[in-house]
């Protein structure tokens, strides 16, 4: 198939080697961007830094000798004199590439001194369409060597390769017998049009060793440190969120509808391996609070570092979170609180000292709150569907990465007090952190709804490497 020009103006505008390259090693930079511990990292630095990037590295081009590709009457009239067309031949010729020659089709952007092989020496483009005319030492006077990558069509070259360049020259009946007698030289016609295109070859293969062998290097070093910073970073907070004595909550109680009614309770079962459940466990009010309260002093921390935390998905704040509420439970044993599904943390009566049972007595669903429809469907059908009973404890943690808090905050409680069932709201235990309450399916829910504040994104006027990436002070 034949391709575009080579080396033309349009490349040199429109597709620079640079990114290209910057392109295909994508990859390595997401890879380093998204490692969870230091260990990740091994891979982009020495002694496996080489391998990594041979992984990756595309071999630079290079030509090696020209031949004979092929040649056909396909209808072309050649415009000699005014008003005088003569039927034409084209004739091919194929020049051998090494390395990877799709590396060709793009302009070498760091040689400065190279002018495309389509412009005139007054600065003007050459028509696309021209050919090499009958003046085959003046290529602005009738054509310009247009080369291609690929193979012109069935037959062509000697074992169907594609990795060859191509171009051709139209030969009308008088121009072959001038060729015949030696007044015609088309050998050095095609010469010449391979000594206009070697810089070009040279060019490519040298901004592509450079790139490969210094600049990715230093590149991948500079995100390695600025990742190995961050995470640096994420520890130096998680190591602080080991709470003080004095800021442990009490033991987790929970209220059955009995209790709640001031009922008799009833007595003590004996010992057996099974335990039956009042159908209307729930999380006593006053833990409730506690946990609202714990999750604020969390919060504060996070909010004290949104360039580290703002880069984590649900699943690893929510990791965060419920070791953190497990930190403050006095005398646990095992985790009682505990991530399940995609992003829920949850409590069951059946791992708290009273009240021991298969129920599920509180959730806390953690988003991103990046559009409507993700803070409204984290509510409803995501948070709903894990309450089995109305008396469950929620709580709905929303991670804001807007700049301006009080517009988001103001905006994400709209869109929950939009969600079909809303009925109104009262003052939660942290002041800012309201209890939003809905009828659902014959239910009365209530949510506390936790909004956190990590703006994403660099800050103003931020440096950046090649790649976009950024370069943090």
């Amino acid at each position: 198939m034949v391709g575009d020009a080579l080396f033309t103006d349009f490349k040199r505008r429109y597709r620079p080697l640079s990114t290209e390259l910057a392109q295909s090693v994508s990859q390595i930079f997401r890879d380093i961007d998204t490692a969870e511990t230091p260990d990740d990292l091994a891979a982009f630095e020495n002694p496996h830094l080489e391998a990594t990037i041979s992984a990756y590295r595309r071999p630079e081009p290079s030509i090696g000798q020209l031949r004979r590709a092929d040649s056909r009457l396909d209808g072309y009239r050649r415009t000699d004199e005014p008003g005088v067309r003569v039927p034409t031949l084209k004739q091919w010729v194929a020049l051998e590439v090494f390395g990877d020659e799709r590396l060709l089709d793009f302009w070498p952007d760091r040689a400065q001194h190279l002018t495309p092989l389509d412009v005139k020496s007054d600065g003007t483009i050459m028509d696309a369409s021209s050919t090499w005319g009958s003046d085959f030492n003046d290529a602005a006077d009738g054509g310009w060597p247009e080369w291609v990558v690929g193979n012109p069509g069935p037959g062509f070259g000697a074992d169907g390769s594609e990795k060859h360049l191509y171009t051709h020259v139209f030969l009308s009946e008088e121009d072959e017998k001038e060729a015949l007698f030696g007044k015609l030289d088309i050998q050095g016609v095609f010469l010449n049009k391979q000594r206009a295109l070697e810089p070009f070859v040279a060019a490519i293969a040298e901004q592509t060793v450079a790139f490969y062998e210094k600049q990715l290097p230093e590149s991948i070093a500079d995100a390695v440190g600025r990742r190995r910073a961050r995470l640096a970073a994420r520890a130096a907070v998680t190591r602080q969120l080991s709470f003080p004595g004095g800021w442990k909550i009490d033991s987790l109680r929970l209220e059955s509808s009995a209790s709640a009614d001031s009922a008799p309770k009833p007595a003590k079962a004996a010992a057996s391996p099974t335990v039956t459940l009042p159908s209307r466990v729930k999380l006593d009010p006053a833990s409730f609070n506690d946990v609202q309260r714990t999750i604020r002093v969390w919060a504060d921390s996070v909010e004290r570092y949104p360039r580290t935390f703002a880069g984590l998905n649900e699943d690893r704040l929510s990791d965060l979170l419920a070791a953190t509420l497990n930190a403050t439970l006095p005398d646990a044993q095992r985790e009682v609180f505990t991530r399940k599904g995609k992003s829920d943390i949850f409590i069951k009566a059946d791992v708290l000292s009273s009240g021991s049972g298969p129920a599920t007595v509180f959730i806390c669903e953690s988003k991103w709150a990046r559009s409507k429809k993700l803070v409204q469907e984290a509510l409803n059908p995501q948070l709903f569907g894990y309450m089995n009973t109305h008396d469950t404890a929620a709580v709905l943690m929303l991670l804001l990465p807007q700049s301006d808090k009080v517009a988001s905050v103001h905006t994400q409680l709209e869109r929950l007090r939009e969600v079909e069932g809303y009925s109104g709201e009262v003052e939660g235990a942290v002041e800012g952190w309201p209890i939003l309450k809905y009828k659902n399916e014959e239910r009365a829910v209530s949510i506390c709804v936790a909004l956190i504040h990590l703006p994403e994104g660099k800050a103003e006027g931020a440096p950046v490497d090649r790649y976009g990436h950024v370069i943090e002070s």
